[in-house]
């Protein structure tokens, strides 16, 4: 009867001494580690060995094994929260570089697409005497590409 009420207070400070592991590991092994800490200090009893010497072993190797546990738990953590800080931080920066090469790209084409609109609209009006068949050829391509572009010989490319 002694061992019972001693086997239930064990029991007790090791459901306490559980609670410090962390959460998802509480809840996943708590109640089964609770149940075979039970059945030891039950055999042992029924053995007619003692439970101190066996109880303070199991609260040694337990409160390591919690030491232990949420230490891992921390680094685990820390790593997954730096590495959650530096691909934010990378993709920082290749969406400022990809947005920088697009914006970079288009004024380019905007600006050689400007001057092309300028001087072939004054090859057409006769402003510019650059007669050369090549020229005009290249003001009759744009023209037609014009056409059949949806946004006019004015739109921007990018790539």
């Amino acid at each position: 009867m002694a061992d019972e009420h001693a086997i239930a207070r064990y029991r007790r400070w090791y459901r306490t001494l559980l609670r410090f592991y962390a959460r998802p590991y509480r809840e996943r092994f708590a109640e089964s580690m609770e149940q075979t800490f039970n059945d030891l200090c039950r055999e042992r009893s029924k053995a007619g060995k003692g439970l101190l010497r066996f109880v303070l072993w199991m609260f040694v190797e337990t409160s390591a094994a919690i030491i232990r546990e949420n230490i891992t738990l921390i680094i685990m953590q820390n790593i997954t929260r730096r590495l959650s800080v530096w691909a934010i931080v990378v993709a920082a920066v290749l969406m400022i570089l990809l947005t920088a090469v697009q914006n970079s790209g288009a004024g380019v084409v905007s600006r050689r697409s400007n001057f092309a609109a300028h001087r072939c609209a004054s090859l057409r009006s006769g402003e510019d005497r650059g007669d050369s068949p090549f020229l005009l050829q290249l003001c009759r391509e744009a023209e037609e590409c014009a056409a059949t572009c949806k946004n006019g010989p004015m739109s921007v490319v990018r790539y």
